[in-house]
C-alpha cells in the first residue's frame, strides 16, 4: 500500500497454477485507488475512449473487446483481449465515489489440457468477485 496526500493505492497479485499432462495457468491482479484531490470521472472516461481507440488500432494484438458494464458503476467498463486457445487478457475497471477499482485475470493453457474457461464464461465471475468485494470495503466502511 501506498499513501500520498492526492492518492493512496492497494495492489494484489497472485498466481494459480494447475499440472499434469498440460498446465493452466492465470494471473490475477487488483488495485484500488483512492483519489483524494481529483475529479475521478473525466479521468476514468478520457482512459475508457483511449482503452477503445488503442485496442481498436491493434494495440492488444487479439481479438478485443471494449465496453461498458451496467449494473456496477455508471462508468465501470471491461477490457477483453482474447489470444485464443485458452490465453486471453481481462481487465474490469470500476470508479465508485473518489475509488477506482481495477480486477485483472490473464490466463494461459499449455499441453494437452482443454482450453480455460473462455471471457464469455469468465466476465460474470469478475463482475460478481467486484461486487463483492465492493460491498465488502463498504461494509468496514
Amino acid at each position: 500500500m501506498t499513501r500520498h496526500p492526492d492518492m493512496d493505492t492497494a495492489d494484489c497479485f497472485g498466481e494459480l497454477r494447475a499440472f499434469g499432462k498440460g498446465a493452466h495457468s492465470a494471473q490475477l491482479e487488483l488495485s484500488v485507488v483512492l483519489h483524494k484531490e481529483t475529479d475521478l470521472t473525466a479521468e476514468f472516461e478520457a482512459r475508457r475512449a483511449g482503452t477503445t481507440k488503442r485496442f481498436a488500432a491493434g494495440g492488444g494484438g487479439g481479438a478485443t473487446e471494449v465496453h461498458r458494464v451496467p449494473g456496477l458503476a455508471d462508468h465501470a467498463y471491461l477490457v477483453t483481449n482474447d489470444f485464443g486457445g485458452g490465453s486471453h487478457w481481462m481487465q474490469l475497471n470500476v470508479p465508485d465515489g473518489q475509488a477506482e477499482f481495477t480486477l485483472g485475470i490473464s490466463t494461459r493453457s499449455f499441453g494437452d489440457l482443454p482450453p480455460a474457461p473462455t471471457p464469455t464464461e469468465l466476465e460474470p465471475l469478475l463482475i460478481k468477485d467486484m461486487k463483492d468485494l465492493m460491498h465488502s470495503l463498504r461494509k468496514r466502511g
